[in-house]
C-alpha cells in the first residue's frame, strides 16, 4: 500500500512539476528572444493591438517569423501561453 500511495505521489509532484518547468522554459525563450525588440511594457500599454488569444497567438508567431527566432510549434505555444498566463489572462479561443 505504501508503494502504491509513493507512485500516486510522485506521478502528481512530476505533473505538477511539469507544467512549471514548461513555463520557466518560455519564459526563458521570450526574454532571449523577444526582448531583443522591446521590454515588457508593451504587453500593459493601453493601446495595446491584441485583443483576444487568437490575435496573441497570431502576434506571437508574426513577430516568430520578424525576429527569424525559428521556434517550433511547442515553443511558440509555451511563448503564447506564458504570455497569456502572465499579462493578457485571455479566454483560450481563436
Amino acid at each position: 500500500m505504501r508503494h502504491l500511495l509513493f507512485i500516486v505521489m510522485s506521478v502528481a509532484l512530476f505533473s505538477v512539476m511539469g507544467d512549471v518547468f514548461a513555463e520557466v522554459d518560455a519564459k526563458a525563450i521570450h526574454d532571449k528572444d523577444c526582448q531583443r525588440c522591446h521590454d515588457n511594457s508593451i504587453y500593459t500599454r493601453p493601446n495595446s493591438i491584441i485583443g483576444s488569444f487568437g490575435q496573441l497567438d497570431a502576434r506571437v508567431r508574426f513577430c516568430n517569423n520578424q525576429a527569424r527566432s525559428h521556434w517550433n510549434e511547442e515553443q511558440i505555444l509555451s511563448v503564447v501561453e506564458y504570455l497569456n498566463n502572465t499579462f493578457y489572462k485571455y479566454e483560450k479561443k481563436f
